[in-house]
């Protein structure tokens, strides 16, 4: 049978669009071949680096931040950890059965812990997220750590990133726990615009900033949705060093009280602001430093380091300067004599004035300094150092009173002084300096100074800082820094020391005086001062510089008083400060006790008062300070009330009706509280220390939902 020719063509014309098809297919083919080829060996470098700049991307990273603790261990700058979540629902070893057996068991758990999702919607979210291949489906964002330890527990979460899908990325939010305390000490970050690194901005953050952020580091990153990335694993990865947590010398409790009455005192004047600083006397250990100022809306905060940066004239604390140099050059004794006249002096147009209208007429020089007569302080500079008044200036300088403190923190401000050299001064100057005008200092800058005496005669640096620690282990020790080994002679050390005890036994400073302890120190009552201008301005400060005990002293303090509203002298306003704080240190302080019941015979001759409270906690206090508690009643109660005797300190048994509101009036805050909320009432409380008064009488019937507000007071 002979082929149709019609079927021979039509076989030749598929037979050859086949195989002109496959020829392209086969060219085509080799030109991807080609292609693939021509990117992977020659174009190599130019596609890789666009796919690092791209996806992957070598990052500068940095270490976390580390902490800043108090001396007792206390953390007062930290970083709180927060979780992004994500489920990589394409991980190489999540399998389809991992999956699918508990999927439902993972969404129950999530709908416990993620509010506004039931768990049909959570299930259908991952179900869908699973079958559209998702590598970083949002869980949650922000997760505390225990949240985030939770759902890396749940059901697929718990097999990890490879098996479970489980991706996470860490991020930090730096805290202050004690809040408001500390803070212009503490200080705060700010972030980079450059690198969104987080660096000190203010107080030990800034000073110590390189310290706290250790060495950056430098790793592959993979891009994410949402503007996140991921750590890829690559041998060129550079990881960061840690940075060293500090311990600060300061202690937190010892804040705390000095920030309550401090706050307490600003409120009752109605002062602009007021600083506290403690300084430990052999080490310049900051123990306390409170700056504390009114806002708009009546409250006082930490918002600006007056102790360092604010410099004011400081009025007669700057006496024992002049005295001192006086002493130096050998022209005055404390027996000299010195007339102070009516009170009033008059130096060209400047006319000086005494606190005591009538005037203290003929004084000796321990006496003038005791009762800080302006007159006579500068008729005992300008007798000794008229027409030479370089010579005392040159002798302010050769004592110290105008080194910078050099406290660890950023920002202290060079103290101002005039001088015969400079155009402001005027014959009015000597006498105006002698008793602290036309000199500006910082509270820190006289302290420095105050404490040099105490420490006989060493001035050292005040610290804020006393180690570097990482891991737990204290690594460096911050050693004592002396600025000027002697400021003066010890003659006239122990001249200063008497006088300075004496203001407070005999002077302008009796009202703090105690017979527990010796305290030494100055008043200071100031008018603010424009040095640009050399004119006073209507407003004043007050204050009190000191230290304690005055027979082997270990704290110094200073407590200023600024811009009080009504009386401003600084006996009236910051002594009685000095004097709770330095109370509270010697209550807390078990060397101080001891030398004291060494050396004074007084000691303790009436028991120290006690707050009410549990009978167990005020027993194991009265033991640890080996003093002696009496009981008319037979059998011991729970709660008690206390009252000093001579030399004990007598429990009286309160009883505790369930059905009854107790008397909580003189307990602590915590045992006050405790009490209370256990019989069922609710509880609010008004400032700190001790319960001075309680809204609801002790006797009054319990009723459900009933609030006892407390008021409470510095002890």
């Amino acid at each position: 049978m002979t082929p149709n020719p019609k079927i021979v063509d039509k076989k030749k014309e598929i037979i050859y669009r086949a195989g002109l098809l496959y020829s392209l297919l086969l060219i085509a083919g080799i030109a991807v071949f080609g292609k693939i080829v021509y990117l992977q060996v020659v174009k190599y470098s130019e596609y890789h680096e666009k796919y690092i700049n791209g996806s992957l991307k070598m990052t500068k990273v940095f270490s976390e931040r580390a902490d800043i603790y108090d001396m007792q261990g206390n953390v007062l700058a930290t970083f709180i950890p927060k979780f992004d979540i994500y489920f990589d629902t394409r991980a190489s070893g999540l399998k389809d059965t991992t999956f699918q057996n508990n999927i439902d068991s993972l969404a129950i758990c999530l709908a416990k812990i993620l509010p506004g999702k039931n768990k049909k919607q959570i299930k259908n979210e991952l179900v869908l997220a699973r079958r559209n291949r998702e590598r970083y489906h949002m869980i949650t964002t922000n997760a505390d750590f225990d949240t985030y330890k939770k759902i890396k527990s749940f059901p697929i979460f718990r097999k990890g990133k490879n098996k479970g899908g489980f991706i996470w990325i860490l991020k930090t939010k730096r805290t202050m726990p004690f809040n408001n305390l500390a803070r212009t000490s503490i200080g705060m970050l700010r972030k980079e615009v450059t690198n969104g690194q987080q660096v000190g901005e203010r107080g030990l953050e800034k000073y110590y900033d390189e310290i706290l952020r250790g060495l950056p580091g430098s790793i592959w990153k993979q891009k994410l949705p949402l503007g996140n990335s991921l750590p890829v694993e690559n041998s060129e990865n550079v990881y960061p060093e840690a940075g060293k947590n500090i311990v600060s010398s300061l202690d937190i409790n010892l804040q705390d009280y000095a920030n309550q009455v401090l706050e307490q005192q600003l409120r009752k004047l109605k002062a602009h602001h007021g600083v506290v600083i403690v300084m430990e006397v052999k080490t310049g250990y900051i123990k306390a430093m409170v700056n504390l100022a009114l806002t708009k809306d009546s409250n006082y905060v930490e918002n600006y380091n007056y102790a360092v940066k604010d410099k004011i004239a400081p009025g007669s604390t700057f006496k024992l300067a002049s005295y001192m140099a006086a002493f130096e050059d050998g022209y005055i004794k404390l027996t000299d004599t010195v007339d102070a006249g009516n009170g009033t002096v008059k130096y060209f147009d400047f006319t000086v004035t005494d606190t005591k209208e009538s005037g203290y007429g003929k004084l000796t020089v321990q006496q003038a300094f005791e009762h800080s007569s302006n007159v006579a302080t500068t008729k005992i500079i300008r007798k000794y150092y008229k027409n030479n008044e370089q010579k005392f200036i040159d002798r302010l300088y050769d004592i110290g009173i105008y080194n910078l403190s050099g406290i660890d923190l950023a920002g202290e401000e060079m103290p101002n002084i005039n001088t015969p050299k400079s155009e402001k001064w005027s014959g009015a100057s000597l006498p105006a300096i002698s008793y602290g005008y036309e000199v500006l200092f910082t509270p820190m800058q006289i302290l420095t100074f105050y404490n040099a005496v105490a420490n006989n005669g060493t001035m050292i640096k005040p610290r804020l800082v006393m180690a570097y620690s990482s891991e737990g282990t204290v690594e460096e020790t911050v050693k004592t820094e002396i600025i000027k080994q002697a400021i003066c002679s010890q003659k006239t050390l122990e001249n200063v020391k008497i006088m300075l005890e004496g203001v407070v036994k005999n002077g302008t400073a009796t009202n703090i005086y105690t017979d527990k302890y010796r305290i030494a120190g100055k008043t200071g009552t100031a008018k603010h001062f424009n040095f640009e201008q050399m004119k006073f301005i209507p407003e004043y400060s007050g204050s009190f510089v000191g230290y304690f005990p005055a027979d082997n002293p270990k704290y110094s303090c200073i407590v200023l008083i600024d811009k009080p509203q009504g009386s401003y002298f600084g006996g009236l306003v910051a002594a009685p400060v000095f004097r709770l704080i330095a109370d509270k240190i010697y209550a807390a302080d078990r060397d101080i006790n001891k030398a004291n019941q060494q050396n004074n015979s007084n000691f303790l001759n009436t028991a120290p008062i006690s707050k009410n409270g549990y009978r167990s906690q005020i027993d194991l206090v009265l033991q640890e300070l080996n003093i002696q508690s009496d009981s008319k009643n037979k059998t011991a109660s729970d709660w008690v009330d206390t009252k000093a005797r001579q030399k004990s300190v007598e429990l009286i048994n309160q009883k505790i009706n369930k059905k009854l509101v107790p008397d909580v009036v003189g307990m602590g805050a915590r045992d006050a509280v405790w009490l209370l909320e256990s019989l069922g009432l609710k509880v609010k409380i008004t400032g700190r220390g001790m319960v001075k008064k309680q809204s609801i009488v002790a006797g009054k019937t319990i009723k459900k939902n009933m609030t006892v507000l407390l008021e409470l007071e510095p002890s």
